[in-house]
């Protein structure tokens, strides 16, 4: 093919924030099929231009922005064109420049504008790149051959939040962890931890400049052993976790609160005692407090339905203003393990949809976990997700013997979480949240599920062609 050309120039509005992220994706993700050299050390870089006109390029080039932002955007596209929260891609030829081509991306917000950089590179870049038969010249005609003039919207099918549930401690590498839950479109985290975040400040700021919000997940009474803490006295208890609330996660800032109390247990009662009475005692004498003090805090209550599934009636008396978010609904995709029962598990989430008091949301798992046999907890506060490479490479190694298991199960079931998550769009739930230790690369349950958080409009064979291409 000769030397190695880079005919390509970013046209931005904004570097900053979200949309500079953007610019620092399409700079990675271009870069492997345009910077280098095969076999020599001939190093290339992407020009980036800011837009302040509507003035044509000289060159091939990629258009990003909104429109409000944009004029050379504006030249191309109207308003009504662009997805209320979603963005549009189209591949134009250049009027003023014979051969040459222009990528024109506009998003509703900087966030789309993201989502609609990563929709070229993983969605439209695949599909209409010219390969031979084979396939084995991909990588050396990408960007180098015109791609097929074409137009690309997209946006999420409800307004449902798409988190990830994971363990603070247990992410190696806390920037690459935030890339890649942006690079699958989901926009919250909530980090379970024990002891205070020392980076929790740097952490959040990484997580807002990918539009992601950060939640600290932390005990109201949960423990490994939620039969013994539920034993306490509700007053004290409640007290406790306010305290622990004024002094470490109101301190952490971010954008809200996740709790769990003892509720993950495989019965109704201890003692005689209803867990959903008490756990609703605690939980609103718990929220009443905070509330007062932060009236506008945003507050989810992970519960589990295994240990409450016959006293709905009591958990509908919880503090309105909390989200409820269920997890354990049942088997595969809700929990790990077990016979797959799908018509029992939707069953059980019709049930749950009648509840008209509380925001609710849904949590799915099936993906690399902790290993609760030999759990260790948090020996004190820590520095999150800056661990050497050498270790990185021992964890990724150790945990990829397992995830097999996983892949396995959403191989063979795969389309019953679709149904799952096509009856939660259709009800306009939430939140849709994924249960995981994801740190590391990505997998195909992992991309497979933000795909169903984000839409499901389409046939799930779709969905399962394009999560395949994309590994």
């Amino acid at each position: 093919m000769g030397k190695a050309v880079c005919g390509w120039k970013l046209l931005y509005s904004s570097c900053s924030g979200v949309e500079g992220r953007a610019l620092e994706y399409l700079t990675g993700e271009i870069g492997k099929y345009i910077l280098r050299d095969p076999g020599v050390y001939a190093v290339f870089t992407l020009p980036c231009e800011k837009v302040t006109s509507d003035s044509l390029p000289d060159c091939d080039a990629i258009v990003l922005g909104t429109l409000a932002e944009n004029p050379l955007l504006r030249r191309f596209i109207r308003a009504e064109e662009v997805p209320a929260k979603g963005s549009l891609v189209r591949i134009v030829s250049n009027p003023e420049q014979t051969g040459k081509q222009l990528i024109l991306i506009a998003g509703s917000d900087p966030v789309n504008v993201l989502y609609g950089a990563i929709d070229l590179m993983e969605r439209i870049v695949p599909d209409s790149a010219p390969v031979s038969g084979d396939n084995l010249h991909y990588q050396n005609r990408v960007f180098r051959v015109p791609f097929p003039e074409r137009d690309f919207a997209n946006a999420p099918a409800t307004d449902a939040v798409r988190s990830v549930f994971t363990w603070g401690h247990t992410i190696n590498d806390y920037r690459e962890y935030l890339r890649n839950l942006a690079r699958m479109k989901f926009n919250r985290v909530i980090l379970w931890n024990e002891f205070p975040v020392l980076n929790a400040q740097e952490v959040i700021d990484y997580a807002h400049s990918w539009g992601i919000e950060v939640y600290w997940g932390f005990a109201w009474g949960w423990s490994t052993n939620c039969a013994a803490s539920m034993g306490q006295d509700v007053e004290t208890l409640s007290g406790s976790i306010v305290e622990e609330w004024k002094s470490v996660w109101r301190r952490m800032g971010g954008d809200g609160i996740y709790f769990q109390t003892f509720t993950e247990l495989w019965r109704d009662e201890v003692n005689g005692e209803s867990i959903a009475r008490k756990a609703v005692e605690v939980v609103n004498r718990t929220a009443e407090r905070i509330f007062a003090e932060a009236p506008d805090l945003k507050i989810i209550f992970g519960l589990h339905l295994v240990s409450v599934k016959n006293e709905l009636p009591v958990i509908a008396t919880a503090d309105p203003r909390l989200e409820i978010l269920w997890e354990n609904c049942g088997n595969f995709p809700h929990n790990i393990g077990g016979l797959v029962n799908p018509a029992a598990d939707m069953a059980a989430v019709e049930k749950l949809l009648e509840d008209k008091i509380h925001p609710l949301g849904f949590v799915l798992k099936c993906q690399m976990m902790m290993d609760w046999v030999d759990f260790k907890h948090q020996a004190g506060p820590y520095v999150l997700g800056c661990a050497l490479p050498e270790v990185v490479a021992h964890d990724r190694a150790f945990a990829d013997q397992f995830w097999k298991f996983m892949e396995q199960d959403w191989l063979k079931h795969g389309r019953v979480a679709y149904d799952v998550v096509k009856r939660l769009h259709s009800a306009q739930v939430a939140e849709l949240n994924l249960v995981g230790n994801l740190t590391g690369k990505l997998h195909f349950p992992t991309m497979l599920a933000a795909e169903l958080f984000w839409n499901t409009a389409e046939d799930y064979e779709t969905i399962f062609a394009r999560v395949m291409q994309r590994i």
